[in-house]
């Protein structure tokens, strides 16, 4: 209970100003309580103090100096590279997206590359078959003879 105490008190010493006074209930404690009768000592050296410092005037344009620095270091102020102003989580996104387009690219391109690799072998197998017939092209399985207009069909594969 003796803690609970001292913090009412401490808080209400803490909130008064250089010339108040404290109320009954706290004199008395700090009548019976040597930490809190030190902590006020403390507490009313450090009011004088702060209390005998002069007031500090401010230069007659401190405002518009004030004000023109705030203008000069705000973003409305004129353009400026925001890419220093992201977040982490900002660039790693843009880093992941980037990953991912470049991934995508190579993907697609070898799919091209081997699309056009397959038909070029397709072509080639089929002008190097042993025992083919010129003009004669394979067909599902039958073999078509490639006439200018006959339509005429040569007989099946064996």
């Amino acid at each position: 209970m003796k803690e609970t105490k001292c913090e009412i008190v401490r808080r209400e010493l803490e909130e008064l100003k250089l010339t108040d006074e404290c109320s009954v209930g706290a004199t008395q404690h700090l009548r019976d309580c040597a930490d809190c009768r030190e902590f006020h000592q403390r507490q009313t050296k450090l009011r004088q103090i702060v209390g005998s410092l002069g007031t500090v005037e401010a230069p007659p344009d401190f405002d518009f100096r004030l004000r023109a620095r705030l203008a000069n270091e705000s973003p409305a102020g004129g353009f400026h590279l925001r890419s220093m102003q992201w977040s982490f989580a900002s660039k790693g996104f843009a880093v992941a997206a980037a990953a991912l387009l470049f991934v995508v690219g190579v993907v697609y391109f070898k799919n091209i590359v081997s699309l056009k690799q397959r038909a070029t072998n397709e072509v080639a197998e089929q002008r190097n078959q042993p025992g083919q017939q010129p003009g004669v092209q394979p067909c599902h399985g039958r073999m078509i003879a490639a006439s200018h207009g006959g339509g005429r069909k040569a007989s099946s594969s064996r």
